[in-house]
């Protein structure tokens, strides 16, 4: 059975005004997006719906794309690459950069951000933390957390093994 929601064009509208607002203007034009029990958001080709799936036993659907948190919209990592947010982007050097990969909360200062903030190292979007007294605090997976020897310039990160 499967759990998520597809949202109408009503509750589309309100998700991208918010996430707009706060990251600035994207598009997402081709997507449906579904809603979780957990308030996470997916996004799926409308092209989707023209799949036979009786037939085909199905867990989740979609990329994961942002979460409702009690204080504003968290986006996933490949949901801050994929949207290429204009607002609330802080810029971070290799350290700083390295330091998130790994798992750590990263020292950014005073910057003019609030909230939930996109960190970016070059041209490398890293992904989304909480931006709270100078601090971005991480919420990386664990599973998803580099563990060996990172390499880097300005032009972007590569792991070592």
């Amino acid at each position: 059975m499967l759990h998520q929601k597809i949202l109408n064009s009503k509750e589309v509208k309100r998700l991208l005004s918010e996430l707009g607002e706060h990251f600035g203007d994207f598009g997402l034009e081709g997507y449906a997006i579904l809603k979780n029990q957990d308030d996470k958001f997916f996004l799926i080709s409308r092209k989707f719906g023209e799949l036979d799936t009786r037939k085909v036993r199905i867990n989740n659907l979609g990329l994961y794309f942002c979460k409702q948190e009690v204080d504003g919209m968290r986006l996933s990592i490949e949901g801050a690459q994929l949207v290429s947010p204009s607002r609330n982007v802080v810029d971070i050097g290799k350290q700083q950069a390295f330091s998130w990969m790994r798992g750590e909360d990263v020292e950014v200062g005073d910057v003019d951000a609030s909230g939930y903030v996109v960190l970016r190292f070059g041209k490398d979007i890293l992904g989304c933390g909480k931006l709270k007294s100078g601090r971005v605090l991480n919420s990386v997976q664990k599973s998803r957390r580099v563990v060996g020897n990172i390499s880097g310039d300005e032009e972007g990160i590569r792991t070592v093994r």
